[in-house]
């Protein structure tokens, strides 16, 4: 896939996760013109923004992140039942679940297989794991797996977004002095820029405002999870709530409005 149809394919992906924002995407992309790359594989989680304008990464990146996406899906679908009853999560109780042991094998063999990718000297030496499907332009059948592919699109917009952020700083020469810094600033603008105007989407699409909030929160946290899992490093997603008074609001919908 040559630079620009994998630029172009980037910019539909981020639109696609905020679709109220294109008007601003298709502005910034104007002015600062990034340009989506493909770079030589090697091992690791290899993506990065700034100089020339340049968001290279590594198929094998992209891949992870797929990947990643499932093992986290396998993980709400093993682990769901005990949070959305509210039920105490004592390690010894959840191992006498029907099935559990089984989805605690499924869960682990995904993360297996992520690390083997990031690992692994040639990414064509690598073995697609069966129970998970293929980045295909066609979607699969089953819902679920048609419901973790969205959430893993915004999930990877997150990240695009991120870089996209220190492209614009790179260009401006207004980043922060402090490289910590500057990360926390690209996590905020990918963020803000998913979750900001979901008023103004819902009032267009009809869509329930909290759903809407609800899927992308959920998209942001995955995002989250795949930084923390390949880099060890937490990203500053300081989530709101849906009233906008705390990440940890406890508020009912009814409340809230």
């Amino acid at each position: 896939m040559n630079e620009e149809i994998l630029t172009q394919a980037v910019r539909d992906l981020c639109a696609e996760a905020a679709p109220e924002r294109r008007g601003e995407l298709e502005a910034l992309w104007a002015k600062y013109a990034p340009q989506i790359a493909h770079k030589n594989d090697k091992e690791g989680f290899e993506i990065g923004g700034g100089g020339w304008g340049l968001i290279p990464f590594t198929p094998r990146t992209m891949g992870q992140v797929w990947i990643l996406g499932f093992a986290a899906w396998k993980a709400l679908e093993a682990y769901c039942p005990h949070v959305l009853l509210c039920r105490e999560i004592v390690a010894s109780k959840i191992a006498d679940a029907p099935d559990q042991a089984e989805a605690d094998r499924v869960f682990e063999d995904a993360l297996a297989k992520a690390e083997e990718l990031r690992r692994i000297d040639s990414i064509e030496a690598f073995t697609w794991p069966s129970h998970i499907p293929e980045p295909v332009a066609t979607p699969p059948k089953a819902m679920t797996d048609r419901a973790a592919i969205d959430l893993i699109k915004v999930a990877a917009a997150y990240v695009f977004l991120h870089e996209l952020c220190h492209v614009m700083f790179s260009i401006d020469g207004d980043g922060p002095q402090d490289s910590h810094a500057e990360e926390i600033a690209c996590d905020r603008f990918a963020r803000d820029f998913l979750i900001k105007r979901i008023p103004d989407y819902s009032a267009a699409s009809g869509d329930p405002r909290e759903g809407v909030l609800n899927k992308r929160l959920m998209g942001l946290a995955l995002g989250g999870f795949i930084v923390l899992h390949v880099t060890g490093a937490v990203p500053a997603l300081i989530l709101p709530s849906p009233c906008g008074c705390g990440s940890l609001c406890r508020k009912t919908p009814a409340q809230r409005n």
